[in-house]
Order: structure tokens, then C-alpha cells, then sequence
């Protein structure tokens, strides 16, 4: 896919719409300069406007092994900074921000969100909140 879209010429096929730093360096096999971007934080799971991440266009090699390799890492990293976030500001906490005075539906919308992101759901049937009331009482929520 590499070699058919980018070569020494570029392609008049060629799309680099969303591309990031990162593609750049891939598509330029510049092992050195992918290491300084990914040490500097670069996200080796951007997609772009194709829908490729930068491992898309590595040539098998060193920099195909490192970009897999930061993937997973990157990954991992994406889950604990989630987890430190629910941590410092749980989800009921978050949801006072935007809704006054309505702490039995804040607590039943916290508990519904935390039982479909641990798994606890039937795959049948959707997670929905339907908020009924009068005009001008405040139904509009936004879940961030």
C-alpha cells in the first residue's frame, strides 16, 4: 500500500490530508526523527483523513517494530492518564458541573455509565436516558 501511493514521485493519487509530523517522518523513513517525535509525545494512533496511522505506511523493519511497539505503549499510557482523570474528578463530580439541584438522576446516570464501561449490560438493549419535564426545567444534558 506504501510503495502504491508514495514513492521518490508523488503519486497525483496521493492524499496527505490529516497527516501528522509522524506520517511525514514514516513516509520519509526517518528512523531518527520518528524516535524524536514519538520520545516528544507524538500520537502513534492518529488517523489520517484515509484513516491510516503511521504504522500504515512503515516499511517492515526497525521503524514498523518501534511504531508497533509505541502503540501498545501509548495505549497503556491513554488508559492510566482515563483512570487518574475518573480518579481526580469522579463522574457524579463532572456531571454537577452541568446539572443543578437533580442529585437522584445525577447518581442514576453515574451508576448506568458506570455498569456499561465495566461490561455489565445486555448487548440487546442500548444505554438511553430519556428526560421528560416541562418547558424551561432544564431536560437539556449534555454527556460531555
Amino acid at each position: 500500500m506504501r510503495e502504491d501511493k508514495f514513492s521518490n514521485r508523488l503519486s497525483t493519487r496521493a492524499s496527505f490530508r490529516g497527516c501528522t509530523s509522524l506520517h511525514y517522518a514514516v513516509l520519509a523513513d526517518d528512523l531518527r526523527t520518528v524516535r524524536m517525535l514519538l520520545d516528544a509525545g507524538a500520537n502513534p494512533l492518529q488517523v489520517n483523513e484515509l484513516g491510516h496511522t503511521p504504522l500504515s505506511y512503515a516499511k517492515e523493519g526497525e521503524m514498523h517494530t518501534l511504531l508497533k511497539e509505541r502503540e501498545g505503549k501509548f495505549m497503556e499510557e491513554q488508559k492510566q492518564r482515563e483512570v487518574e482523570e475518573r480518579r481526580r474528578f469522579p463522574l457524579e463530580r463532572r456531571l454537577k458541573e452541568h446539572i443543578i439541584g437533580q442529585e437522584g438522576a445525577i447518581t442514576t446516570v453515574a451508576s448506568a455509565i458506570r455498569r456499561k464501561e465495566n461490561g455489565w449490560y445486555d448487548e440487546e438493549h442500548p444505554l438511553v436516558f430519556l428526560f421528560l419535564g416541562s418547558s424551561g426545567i432544564g431536560k437539556q444534558f449534555n454527556l460531555f
